[in-house]
């Protein structure tokens, strides 16, 4: 095989890599090898997966020879003056037993979306705010202030909170803030909490707190900021679960379409009860998922900000699926996805993504692992 000069990578960078101990001018060398060749990437990836055995058997396994004789020789690669934005992605092959999961360092250049006419904006500042489940107002990214009788509702900086006139004594009105698909919002609640919704999410939540508990509703996913007051519990009702705690904050995912449910606790401890009886109670760092279908539940630690990173503006993947990657991208980008098999929509990827981005910079960087290709028709973008 013949092989350009500046496809040739020193063997430590990948050493290195194992251990995270890259500089970002090191990140940039092998990032830019993996990015040029799928033997590159092929290669990497027997490499991790050998790292805890002997290498010269991976090495043997692979029948890379052009390859291994190349890596072994400490030839610099000149580098190039273009700015990279860097994205960590990368992609697993589900072959079972075992996932095989090799890492990408990939930066995306500018004008890579030259040839694509047909793209999705990122979701903006929007959600309908239901008032006594009657009167429904639109809110938006700008300033408004609005009148309510009991109160004055201000909507601004992607926030809508309540501003109380009087000492509040009649029966607490219903409200309800939506959050289509294509959007996001947050809101400040009558006792100080702050409630972030994703797309494609419902919050249900009395005008005003009034009696022995803190009690709403909500649908879709939202991080909860609860503020605390151990004399009034507050409690979320799911459909798959209830959450009972007196100051803390946590991530709710709880898409109807979705076949887990789950709550991220990020701060305190909560305690989860289910419609079947029993309860859990789960602390700062641990995630329970509950299986729709089976009722079975299961509790692990996780990263600490992980789950809830949507709301600062990233879509992180944790060994996720192409389907579910592609249903949550589609909730933001407002999009119907189609994957038209099987094999593919069990792709795991792993990685970090900036989500004000239009779809095809998320969809190119999901292409450039060379495990799938798109094409968008409309309001589908297909995936093969």
């Amino acid at each position: 095989m013949t092989m350009n000069h500046k496809e040739y990578i020193d063997w430590t960078l990948i050493e290195k890599s194992f251990n995270s101990k890259l500089s970002e001018e090191e990140d940039a060398q092998l990032s830019e090898w993996l990015s040029e060749s799928s033997k590159h990437r092929e290669f990497y990836l027997n490499a991790v997966k050998e790292s805890n055995e002997d290498f010269e058997e991976g090495l043997s396994a692979l029948k890379l020879s052009d390859l291994k004789a190349d890596l072994f020789h400490k030839i610099k690669i000149r580098s190039r003056k273009a700015i990279y934005k860097k994205v960590l992605l990368s992609a697993a092959a589900v072959i079972p037993p075992v996932i095989l999961l090799f890492s990408l360092f990939f930066f995306s250049r500018t004008n890579t979306n030259q040839n694509i006419i047909a793209d999705f904006s990122p979701g903006i500042s929007k959600a309908v705010l239901v008032i006594d489940n009657e009167k429904k107002i639109d809110l938006g990214d700008s300033i408004c202030n609005i009148d309510i009788g009991y109160a004055t509702i201000q909507s601004s900086d992607n926030q809508v909170t309540y501003n109380y006139k009087n000492q509040f004594t009649e029966s607490p009105k219903i409200n309800n803030l939506i959050v289509p698909r294509g959007a996001e919002y947050s809101i400040v609640l009558p006792d100080g909490t702050k409630v972030w919704l994703n797309s494609e999410s419902n919050l249900e939540f009395p005008a005003k707190f009034i009696g022995e508990t803190r009690e709403v509703s909500v649908s879709g996913e939202a991080y909860f900021e609860v503020a605390s007051n151990e004399k009034l519990p507050f409690i979320i009702k799911t459909d798959d679960f209830s959450v009972r705690v007196t100051g803390t904050s946590f991530n709710i995912n709880s898409y109807a379409d979705s076949k887990y449910s789950n709550i991220t606790v990020e701060s305190g401890n909560v305690i989860v009860s289910f419609p079947e009886g029993g309860q859990n109670q789960i602390g700062i760092g641990q995630k329970l998922s509950i299986d729709r279908d089976t009722k079975s539940v299961d509790i692990q630690y996780v990263e600490l900000g992980i789950s809830s990173i949507w709301k600062d503006g990233i879509f992180y993947f944790d060994k996720e699926t192409l389907e579910s990657i592609m249903t949550r991208i589609s909730r933001w980008y407002d999009f119907m996805p189609i994957v038209i098999s099987d094999d593919l929509k069990q792709l795991r990827f792993v990685g970090k993504v900036i989500k004000y981005d239009k779809a095809s910079k998320v969809l190119d960087m999901l292409k450039s692992t060379e495990y799938i290709n798109y094409t968008i028709d409309g309001q589908r973008i297909i995936i093969y």
